[in-house]
């Protein structure tokens, strides 16, 4: 029984694990932030992992459900989850990434 239940809460952690500490992008002192973090990376990989092993899709469908998932979560999802609050603004050095505008008439960002 464990056989088969054992591997959904380990992928629920080790998904934000790989994503976000082994990648570099989290300090270890900030490891215990990985918590917050299980919802978004370990949500996305157990819903990929579900629906890959109950349609029989095999790693090619792993694959193309991944990329799927991590153009939606990526994208619109942040702008959902983050823009509203006014967040998720991604601007760099007062240069937006997103609309490609300034935020002062006169900058020009340093490539």
């Amino acid at each position: 029984m464990f056989k088969r239940i054992l591997p959904a809460p380990g992928l629920l952690v080790l998904a934000p694990l790989v994503g976000e500490y082994l990648l570099g992008n989290i300090a270890i002192n900030a490891l215990p932030m990985i918590i917050r973090l299980i919802p978004l990376y370990g949500g996305g990989a157990l819903l990929i992992r579900e629906v890959a092993r109950r349609w029989r899709l095999g790693w090619p469908g792993i694959i193309l459900l991944g990329l799927a998932y991590a153009v939606i979560e990526g994208g619109p999802w942040h702008r959902f989850a983050l823009g509203a609050a006014g967040l998720a603004t991604y601007t760099w050095h007062g240069f937006s990434l997103i609309s490609g505008t300034s935020s002062t008439p006169d900058s020009v960002p340093n490539l």
